[in-house]
């Protein structure tokens, strides 16, 4: 009777700890901030489910942004373009506030290399660029 019990006790023992490791694989891949769409680059709507819209039905400029985009020689095109194609930097955004507050950091590439990262707002489908930033060049520029 002890040996059946020891047994008993052994797949007891085994099953909770193979369940306890997948409950703890599940948890860390929905921890995973890993974004396969945005990976791919690809202009996808994936990020929409966080809020983010790709492909806002505006696109206005604070006048901070202008000055930054004019001091590094950003145009507006390639702003749109990092907009639609680029990273969500989920680090560097402030997705916590409300709805209209939230502020996204987006990141990619322009056509001639520089590295820009945009930091956006978006309210009922209109988007709202903060500032534009070379995160690879500090430039002197004179805004406010």
């Amino acid at each position: 009777m002890n040996l059946n019990v020891k047994n008993t006790y052994s797949y007891i023992s085994h099953f909770i700890s193979m369940l306890l490791l997948t409950c703890l694989l599940m948890v860390m891949g929905c921890n995973n901030n890993a974004n396969p769409a945005e990976a791919r680059n690809d202009g996808s709507n994936y990020a929409k489910s966080r809020g983010l819209e790709r492909n806002p039905t505006s696109i206005k400029y604070s006048k901070h942004a202008r000055c930054r985009m004019e001091c590094r020689h950003i145009t507006a095109a390639e702003v749109a373009l990092i907009l639609k194609t680029g990273t969500v930097n989920y680090r560097k955004s402030d997705l916590q506030a409300a709805p209209c507050k939230k502020r996204y950091a987006v990141e990619g590439q322009s056509n001639d290399g520089q590295h820009i990262r945009i930091i956006v707002a978006q309210c009922n489908g209109e988007a709202t660029i903060i500032t534009v930033i070379d995160t690879k060049e500090e430039w002197q520029c004179s805004c406010s």
